[in-house]
């Protein structure tokens, strides 16, 4: 009963920040997998397909144009997963139909481990079109490593990536969302051009470093808080999400 509340106020909560800021601004959201009935769910942060695909459905009738880069400040959405799960592979039929190539942000160090994609099916979504990237070597907590265990381990992310995809590696999703400057600064060090956290936000949000990027999580969303994220929803939760992330 007390997680239903919850779960009321905070739709209720969305959707008077999407009437508030009724927002049309680009935004990147996020997923961890997607999973059905007949494929194995490799995680509990796994959405269920049918509502994934009613979230594309909210989009194409919110007019908003799903890119693999944003390029414009209103009307586009990037999607990311986190992690590397092997549920968006067997879906990956889905996606290239709909024309839809997500970024995907792989643990280097879990690349073929049990529940994880492997290298060759990375290397197979990759010329698909879809869009590689680094979520750490070891996913640690990035503000408790050293400068230079923290060096080390985004280094070998990228170099892990670009070795097997044979192309440049340039974004960076922080494990948990957890970062600070120091983490900016050596992200910016090691060649990483954009680096993405867990605070909601807008793509055109004032950025730290110049390289810092915010998402929207929304893989458990209903219909109606989905709709309520793209409009700004989230916005009212920015400060909180901050000061839990950014140390």
């Amino acid at each position: 009963m007390l997680s239903l509340i919850k779960s009321k106020i905070y739709s209720s909560i969305l959707y008077l920040g999407a009437l508030y800021h009724k927002d049309q601004h680009s935004k990147v959201i996020y997923y961890h997998d997607i999973h059905d009935e007949s494929n194995a769910k490799y995680t509990e942060m796994s959405t269920d397909f049918n509502l994934f695909k009613v979230h594309i459905q909210c989009i194409k009738e919110m007019r908003f144009e799903i890119v693999k880069d944003i390029t414009q400040p209103e009307k586009q959405l990037k999607i990311s997963f986190d992690d590397g799960f092997r549920g968006v592979y067997h879906h990956k039929d889905y996606f290239v139909q709909n024309q839809i190539f997500p970024t995907i942000y792989i643990i280097t160090s879990l690349v073929g481990e049990k529940d994880y994609l492997t290298w060759e099916e990375l290397r197979e979504l990759d010329s698909l079109g879809f869009n590689l990237q680094s979520h750490t070597h070891f996913h640690s907590d990035l503000n408790k490593l050293d400068k230079k265990n923290l060096f080390d381990d985004l280094k070998k992310s990228k170099n892990l990536l670009e070795k097997n995809l044979n192309r440049e590696i340039t974004e960076l999703c922080f494990p948990k969302g957890l970062f600070n400057n120091q983490v900016l600064e050596v992200a910016k060090e090691v060649g990483y051009t954009k680096c993405y956290c867990s605070i909601p936000g807008n793509s055109e949000d004032h950025k730290e470093l110049e390289i810092l990027y915010y998402r929207n999580l929304v893989q458990f969303s209903s219909k109606r808080d989905f709709k309520s994220i793209l409009l700004g929803g989230m916005l009212l939760f920015k400060n909180r999400y901050k000061k839990q992330h950014y140390a």
